[in-house]
Formats: C-alpha cells, structure tokens, sequence
C-alpha cells in the first residue's frame, strides 16, 4: 500500500487539529437587557396661601356650661329635670328637704330674740349705772351675731333650690333624689343658650403661634350640612396641654338650627398668608420627626431624584405643610418612595 507523501500527512494532520479546538470553544455572551428606571407618582407643592388651610377637628359645645348645686348640705328632695331638657331662666330644678334648713331658722329667730332682750335689760342696767360699758358692748356683739345668724338660715331656706339662672338645657343630671349632697356638690349640669356655641379644637404650638383672638376660620360641622360657615376665635389657651402638648382653642360658631353639644366640628384654619409655606401630600412625607422629614424631589430638566430635608408644619387631611426646604412649584415623589435611592433615574406616567 503506498504511504501518503510528507506533505499531505502534515495537511491531514492540520485539518484533526482544527476541528477539535473547534468543539471546545465556548459559545459567544449574549448582553443582559438592562432594567428600566422605575415608575414613581410626582405631585407639585402648592403655595399655602393659595390652599385651604390646615384643619383641626374639634367638638362643639355651649360657650356657658355651668355646674349647679346647693350651698348648704342636705338630702334631696327633688330633681324636675331629665338631661336634654331645655329649661327656662327661674324654673324650679331641684329642691334640698327643707326640715332641716326651717328649723335652723327657728332656732336663730328665738336666738335673736333672747339677744334683744337681753340688750335692752343690759341698757337699763347701763342707764341706772349697775354695769359698765363692756358689758353693753359684750350684748350687743351677740345682738349682731343673732340678726347674722338669721340672714344665714334665711339664705339657706332660698338656696335649698335650684333654679335655673338662664335660658339653657340640661347637659347632665349628676344626682338623685335621695342623695344627701355637701355644699357644692355638683347636681345639674347647665348649657347656657344665650353665651351661643363654639367648637373646641386642640392646635399644635405651630398652629396656636399664628392666630390671633379675633381671626377667622371656616367650620363645617358634619352632622348639620357640607356647607361651611364663618366662626371667630374667641379664647386661646395660654399654655399647652400638659399631656397632649396641644393649645386649645375655642372658635364662636353663628346660631346654627340643631346644634347640640358633641357634635364634631372640621375647622379650616387661616392659611397665614406667604410666610405658610407649601402644601404636598402626605405620602411625599418620609422619616418624619418632630418638625422634621424628607421628600425626594425629581431634579429640574432631568430624570434623576435627590432626597431634601424638610421643615414640618403639620400634616391634615389638605396635606402636609412644609414651610422650609421645599419651594412652590417643585416636584416631589409620592409613590415608590422607598426602593429610591440618591440620583436615581426614574419614570413618571
């Protein structure tokens, strides 16, 4: 058999080669698709002037309440008066057992007596020269005494009833016939309808140091109308609620038919003008402390955020209130706020 030649062994030789360094080659990398930025939801910050202001929800309740009682102890004897009742001024309420308080009076008239004639001996005496003149200033003391004991008892007999002091309606009856009660202790608890109603609001220290007594919110109270109505702050509390660290605050609402004393009151406060700052919704708001939080803010003509540190005024149902770090007009992210991360490239609808 005849051998191949040199030259064509080394070409077969050659060809074996390449063809298995060509089965052990990899197959060529395909580039991974890159993830698109992801989608958030912006919001514009609103002037504050230009919203409607921050609201406060508060309870309504008569200006005048007051707490009704006896000023001389006793059994009572009789409540005429069921709560809701609405009463007229000088309408018998409740009536102490009067034995006790006759018989008191009884006893200082015939103590007055004995001291008037006793006084008048003693100045018979005194005119004939039988006793001196400490003794004629001893009887008239008790003389005195006994016409003070007498105004006393006769206060008593008068304030062994309750009448009501005013027009009104009974927002509690706090006793019950039966009870025997000290001076003082709170029987009936009256609503005054001439002082009119205000709703009562707890304000936070940002909120009480831009009002003034006078100023003007709106109020809507829920279980009358939608309609809001024009009320007056009347009183402001000098100094914060100990617990709660809120100002109460009481606002003079017109004469509304069917007002009643807890009912719940929306008061829109006075947005304060341009020093109130802006307006974003609440879920811009991340990391909120104290007057503190951040917002991440979609970065002018591009697509990229930044996270901002902001000054909190509050947070209600219009918003929150922004009044440092954050201008008018700028966008801020309210959705997907916390995968993001510093210049981040994202997507709005």
């Amino acid at each position: 058999m005849t051998q191949p030649g040199p030259f064509l062994a080394a070409m077969i030789i050659a060809a074996s080669l390449t063809g298995c360094s060509g089965a052990d080659e990899p197959a060529p990398e395909v580039p991974a698709k890159e993830a698109p930025p992801p989608l958030v939801q912006v919001a514009e910050a609103v002037s504050a002037a230009a919203d409607t202001g921050q609201q406060a929800v508060g309870t309504v309740r008569l200006a005048s309440e007051v707490a009704l009682g006896f000023t001389t102890p006793g059994q009572i004897a009789m409540i005429a008066v069921q709560d809701g009742d609405m009463v007229r001024r000088g309408q018998l309420l409740a009536a102490l057992d009067r034995d006790t308080v006759l018989a008191d009076l009884s006893v200082a008239r015939a103590e007055r007596e004995r001291a008037r004639r006793d006084l008048a001996r003693s100045q018979d005496l005194f005119a004939d020269g039988w006793v001196t003149q400490a003794r004629i200033d001893t009887v008239e003391a008790a003389a005195s005494a006994a016409d003070a004991r007498i105004e006393a008892a006769r206060f008593a007999v008068r304030t062994a009833q309750i009448v009501a002091p005013s027009d009104g309606v009974i927002l509690e009856r706090l006793a019950e016939p039966g009870q025997v009660v000290q001076p003082g202790t709170p029987v009936l608890a009256l609503g005054r309808q001439d002082a009119g109603f205000v709703v009562t609001v707890p304000l936070t220290d940002r909120q009480a140091a831009n009002l003034s007594i006078g100023d003007t919110a709106t109020v809507r109270v829920d279980a009358l109308s939608e309609a809001p109505v024009a009320a007056r702050l009347a009183e402001l509390a000098g100094r914060a609620d100990p617990t709660t660290g809120t100002f109460a605050a009481e606002f003079a609402l017109p004469a509304m038919p069917g007002l009643r004393s807890g009912q719940i009151g929306r008061v829109t406060l006075p947005s304060g003008g341009a020093d109130s700052g802006v307006t974003v919704p609440t879920s811009a708001i991340i990391s909120a402390r104290a007057d503190e939080g951040v917002v991440w803010v979609l970065d002018p003509g591009s697509d990229t955020v930044s996270m901002r540190t902001v000054s909190l005024a509050g947070l209600g149902e219009a918003g929150a209130r922004i009044t440092g770090g954050l201008a008018a007009g700028e966008q801020v992210v309210t959705a997907n706020v916390v995968a993001l991360s510093e210049g981040q490239e994202v997507r709005t609808p």
